[in-house]
């Protein structure tokens, strides 16, 4: 087991939200007998991961504009163009019948001052190279323009548990008050595909 060199914030603070992007050097092996996961961040740093017993994998693969149809739910990560458009850096879309109760819209870190939003695909519509895509969470419906530019992944499995070292993944974990990252969910990439959110 790793231990020299990973980050272990102190104890004392309040529950904070953050994202762990990198590669995987040790798997947890969700076993409660097995040590947790560690992270190699892509600034180099060593993170520690706790996931929870019934944490889910999710494996997350290319795709390509043409994923993009109703009434799929997908996640796009947004930046406003000059212009006022919402244009999509990279657009998730999840299989039939996922449930996840993330939809809404929320500010995101990658890149800075962008935007995470997540609803059902109500409509995409071609426009040339662009794709005019319609995303709706309750009452609330976004315009968002998609082209060749935008990186479109797929979730291939919500259960597959079979990250191992080497893999790229994405975990929108938790510092808890004692300073132990812990999370309940892993999106991870097969053969060097790197989770895009």
């Amino acid at each position: 087991m790793l231990a020299a060199g990973l980050t272990a914030p102190g104890a004392g603070v309040a529950q904070t939200s953050l994202h762990v992007r990198g590669a995987i050097v040790e798997s947890d092996m969700r076993d409660a007998y097995r040590p947790p996961m560690v992270v190699r961040e892509d600034n180099g740093s060593l993170v520690i991961v706790e996931t929870a017993l019934n944490s889910r994998g999710v494996h997350v693969a290319a795709g390509t504009l043409a994923a993009i149809v109703p009434p799929h739910l997908a996640r796009a990560i947004v930046e406003r163009t000059p212009d006022g458009t919402l244009h999509a850096r990279v657009v998730l879309v999840f299989p039939d019948n996922f449930i996840d109760g993330e939809v809404g819209e929320v500010a995101w870190d990658r890149p800075p001052s962008s935007l995470r939003i997540q609803g059902t695909i109500a409509a995409a519509v071609p426009d040339g190279a662009t794709l005019a895509i319609a995303l709706r969470y309750g009452d609330v419906q976004s315009a968002i323009v998609a082209d060749p530019a935008t990186q479109v992944a797929v979730v291939t499995n919500e259960y597959d548990k079979f990250y191992v070292p080497g893999d790229h993944v994405f975990i929108a974990a938790t510092r808890q008050r004692d300073g132990r990252i812990t999370a309940g969910r892993v999106f991870f990439g097969k053969d060097g595909f790197v989770p895009p959110m």
